[in-house]
C-alpha cells in the first residue's frame, strides 16, 4: 500500500497550493483596491481586517494541501472547506453591512436589505456542504465526480472564491478516492 501511494500524482495537490495562493493574492489585491475606494466614497475607513481575513482564509485553505499531498485523511478536508466558508461568510457578513449601513438610511430597507444579503451569504454555503457531503458519503467515483461538478458549478454562481478551491480539491480526492474509500471502511471498523 505504501509503494502504492509513493506512485500516486500529486499534480493536483500542487495545482490546489496554486489556486489557493492566487485566490489568496487576488483578494488582497481585491481588498486593497475596495479599501481605496471606501475611503474616497464615505470618507471613513472601511472595516478593519481586510488581510487578515484573506491570509485566514488562504491558511485554512493550505492545510488540506497536507492531506492531499500525503494521500491521507482526506475526510479532514471536510473540517476545513467548512472552516474556509464560515470565515468567508463572516468577512463577507462584515463588508456587507457597513456598505448596507452607509447606502441605506431608512430603517425599513436597511431590515430588508440585511436580510436579503444574509440569505444571499446563507447560499455561499452550498457549495461547501455539497462538496463535503460528496467526500462523506459518496460509495461510487461517478457519484463523487458527479457532486463535484454540481459544488463547482453553484459556486460559480453564489462564490466565486469557493469555485476554484472545490474544483481543484475535487479533482485531487477523486485521483485518490479509493484511498477515501479504505479510510472510511476502516474508519467504520472501529
Amino acid at each position: 500500500m505504501q509503494n502504492q501511494m509513493n506512485k500516486r500524482s500529486t499534480a493536483f495537490p500542487v495545482l490546489y497550493i496554486a489556486v489557493v495562493a492566487l485566490v489568496v493574492i487576488v483578494g488582497i489585491i481585491y481588498n486593497d483596491s475596495v479599501d481605496a475606494t471606501v475611503m474616497e466614497r464615505y470618507g471613513e475607513a472601511a472595516p478593519a481586517g481586510g488581510l487578515i481575513f484573506e491570509l485566514l482564509y488562504g491558511a485554512i485553505l493550505m492545510i488540506p494541501a497536507y492531506f492531499l499531498l500525503q494521500h491521507k485523511k482526506l475526510k479532514w478536508c471536510v473540517l476545513f472547506i467548512l472552516i474556509g466558508a464560515m470565515v468567508l461568510f463572516v468577512w463577507e457578513h462584515n463588508w456587507c453591512s457597513f456598505i448596507m449601513n452607509n447606502e441605506l438610511e431608512h430603517s425599513s430597507m436597511l431590515q430588508r436589505g440585511l436580510f436579503l444579503m444574509n440569505v444571499v451569504l446563507i447560499l455561499g454555503f452550498i457549495p461547501s456542504i455539497v462538496f463535503s457531503a460528496a467526500i462523506l458519503w459518496a460509495n461510487d467515483k461517478k457519484v463523487f465526480t458527479a457532486l463535484t461538478i454540481v459544488a463547482t458549478v453553484v459556486a460559480v454562481l453564489v462564490s466565486l472564491d469557493q469555485c476554484p478551491v472545490i474544483l481543484f480539491m475535487g479533482l485531487a480526492i477523486r485521483n485518490d478516492f479509493d484511498i477515501l474509500l479504505q479510510e472510511r471502511t476502516e474508519a467504520k471498523k472501529k
